[in-house]
């Protein structure tokens, strides 16, 4: 099913990653990149699609991909216009995403998995497991409604506010990614991200510069970008029909959440878990936004153990 040229972008990987890279012509949501961890098929035990966040790829997922694939198999999916999966003209909104998302289940995966998705990757989760039949889902800070009186971070509303400006978004994106060096752009970044950049493995620092280096010339990832962020502020915003769908999953869930994190703050996934009573809650206090690049191990162990759980 898959189809692998040298024409699609590509990307070398460290060979202890045990990730193996490919394309795959999704239809009507085009051709995405993807890698498999790899991992057991055993009968009857669900794989594991990893969904990345806003911005992100599969490389988010470096730290705890292998360590998965030691109990079951693992896919990692870059979105279309993000990663290694370039915009070519495609939409990047979040409905958009959902769709490739379900189509590459269908037709790489195969099977019904455990969803676990960061962030946007959340959020498109939710979305997924809320219409189709999910073996479970785990949620790392995922998109979350605001809880009213929340503080807020205002270094992060003053970025959303410039993203939500028609225009005004897609150049700046463009001048700073003309004029920031793609390592000064990824440390920007995880410095955001992340309650302390130094938590985050060094192999996964460097192929995610080596990443915003290869997608630096690539047309329409400011756009897609902007598009993917602008439905996210959307789909948020309407916390009644975002809560609604968070009630029609019908498979177990487990949150997972930083206590650092400035993005998604934990005030508003302990409301969520105090919400959903059924759903598993872990809260990691020395994390930011990315638990899963910051504290692999510790994310690894409470995914794995909430695992077992689910085979019994």
């Amino acid at each position: 099913m898959t189809t692998v040229t040298s024409e699609l972008p590509r990307l070398d990987m460290p060979a202890s990653w045990n990730a193996v890279s490919a394309h795959v012509d999704l239809g009507a949501s085009g051709t995405v990149h993807y890698v498999d961890f790899g991992g057991p098929d055993e009968p009857g035990q669900a794989p594991l699609m990893l969904v990345h966040g806003l911005g992100g790829s599969f490389v988010n997922w470096a730290s705890l991909g292998p360590l998965l694939a030691v109990h079951r198999r693992v896919f990692a999916l870059d979105l279309p216009g993000f990663g290694l999966s370039y915009p070519n003209g495609r939409s990047a909104s979040v409905t958009s995403n959902a769709a490739a998302l379900a189509a590459f289940i269908d037709r790489v995966v195969g099977a019904t998995p455990v969803l676990i998705g960061n962030s946007m990757g959340g959020l498109l989760s939710i979305m997924y497991a809320s219409r189709q039949p999910t073996a479970g889902v785990v949620l790392i800070d995922p998109v979350l409604p605001r809880v009213p009186g929340q503080p807020f971070d205002r270094e992060i509303v003053k970025t959303f506010a410039t993203y939500a400006m028609p225009g005004l978004g897609t150049r700046l994106l463009a001048r700073e990614r003309r004029q920031t060096a793609p390592v000064d752009l990824v440390t920007r970044v995880f410095d955001v991200v992340s309650r302390d950049r130094s938590t985050i493995a060094a192999d996964l620092f460097e192929t995610s510069v080596a990443m915003a280096t290869t997608r630096r010339e690539a047309p329409g990832i400011d756009k897609a970008y902007l598009q993917a962020a602008r439905s996210i502020l959307r789909i948020a915003a309407k916390s009644k029909a975002y809560y609604a769908a968070m009630r029609r999953i019908d498979a177990p869930v487990l949150l997972i959440h930083g206590a650092h994190d400035r993005l998604v703050p934990v005030v508003a996934a302990r409301g969520v878990a105090q919400r959903f009573p059924d759903w598993a809650y872990a809260e990691l206090p020395d994390a930011g936004h990315v638990p899963h690049m910051e504290a692999a191990a510790d994310v690894h162990r409470i995914t794995t153990s909430w695992l077992a759980g689910l085979d019994r």
